[in-house]
Parts: C-alpha cells; structure tokens; sequence
C-alpha cells in the first residue's frame, strides 16, 4: 500500500506475484481436469494480461464549465 499511496517511491506500486490456489472435486480423472485447467488458462484474456507487459494508451480530455461574467 505504501507504494500505491505514493508514501515511498521505492516501493512499486502494484503487485510483484499472483498466486492462487484451486480445489476441484470431481469425479472426472485427473487428465481431463487438467486439460480443461489448460485449455481456459491459454483462452483466458485475463490470465493474458496479468502475464504479458501491455502498451498503455492514456487519452485525457478535460472540459471546463464555461464562466459567465
């Protein structure tokens, strides 16, 4: 939080590692699971671009109210 926050610059600001855990009951053999595992984690656009360095593309636009005078 202390980089987010912007209270220490040597801290970066977003996360360094993800990890999750997954628990699966089935009845189904353990190949299949994991292919399917597999299978959503190559199709995931999520799990892509938590992977993959993005360009960012930032577009400000900004309107003042007009002033009456």
């Amino acid at each position: 939080m202390r980089g987010f926050l912007g209270m220490d610059d040597s801290i970066p600001p977003g996360y360094q590692q993800i990890r999750y855990r997954v628990n699966i009951e089935s009845e189904e053999d353990k190949d299949t699971i994991l292919a399917a595992i597999e299978h959503a984690d190559r199709h995931s656009p999520w799990l892509y671009n938590v992977k993959t360095a993005l360009d960012v593309d930032r577009e400000i636009t900004i309107k003042q109210p007009s002033q009456k005078g």
